[in-house]
């Protein structure tokens, strides 16, 4: 039989929605892989892929989002990530590669799943309220399984600032994501100079809160380099020249607390 084209079969520009689309592609994995075997029975779990281990204990982390991704890492169907929200400050210069990239070689390497797609629609100083409004062009139209949302200094400043209308933006942003079918990832940005523990503390509340809330995983990059700085008594290596934001340490170090935090680490 012909092999299955996604593309022509379904294409981006579709108007149907997200859960069509992922059950299309469901269907048409499930179909090329007993072309493959010659079995009609459902793919099982690829054998040569190591097997994913239990997610480490977070309090904050919805077990149902955790168990999902775990679930999504496990099997043979190709998924999505987006990564969206704050870039972290990320450039060229002062990283050589970024934690979404090495996010991606772990997926695609790592474990073996060479047909997944990892994007990455993050920007400077990207809010969750400007996020909410331009959700369809950042995010919706790749029709992801995972989307991981990075919190910036803005949401910060917001936090202290109007915390309800923050909350409320979150919240509507993470039920919608989870409405469509997608697994919702909240992370705290990590250490920055000029922001203190009292400036941090409302913006992690209310990431907590709304995590808890939508069923979403709740990434705390803040207190995990809070907890690298108390146990080296440095945290210089994982920032740039200026203190400000991450150097390639330290998009080495948000990778690897993500992989973790997810379930996903070896």
């Amino acid at each position: 039989m012909a092999h299955l084209d996604l593309n022509s079969s379904y294409p981006v520009s579709t108007s149907a929605s997200g859960r069509r689309r992922r059950m299309l592609v469901m269907q048409m994995a499930e179909t090329e892989a007993q072309q493959t075997s010659g079995s009609t029975s459902a793919p099982s779990t690829n054998p040569s892929r190591p097997t994913i281990t239990s997610a480490p204990p977070n309090d904050v982390a919805s077990a149902a989002a955790i168990a999902r991704i775990r679930e999504l890492v496990d099997d043979t169907i190709p998924r999505t990530w987006i990564f969206t929200g704050d870039g972290f400050g990320f450039e060229t210069r002062l990283a050589q590669r970024s934690w979404t990239e090495h996010f991606t070689d772990v997926i695609r390497g790592r474990l073996a799943r060479g047909k997944d797609v990892v994007l990455d629609t993050t920007a400077s100083h990207s809010t969750f309220a400007g996020l909410l409004r331009n959700l369809d062009w950042k995010v919706l139209r790749f029709q992801p399984d995972v989307v991981v949302i990075s919190a910036g200094p803005d949401d910060v400043l917001r936090a202290g600032d109007s915390r309800e209308s923050l909350q409320a933006a979150m919240t509507e942003l993470t039920e919608f994501l989870h409405d469509e079918g997608c697994v919702v990832v909240l992370c705290s940005p990590p250490l920055a100079s000029g922001v203190t523990q009292e400036q941090m503390i409302p913006l992690l509340d209310t990431l907590q809160s709304v995590a808890l809330r939508c069923q979403a995983v709740f990434v705390d990059h803040y207190t995990l380099w809070c907890a690298y700085q108390t146990q080296t008594g440095k945290t210089l290596d994982l920032l740039d020249a200026s203190a400000t934001v991450p150097s390639a340490a330290g998009h080495r170090k948000l990778a690897r607390d993500l992989i973790t935090e997810l379930g996903i680490v070896r």
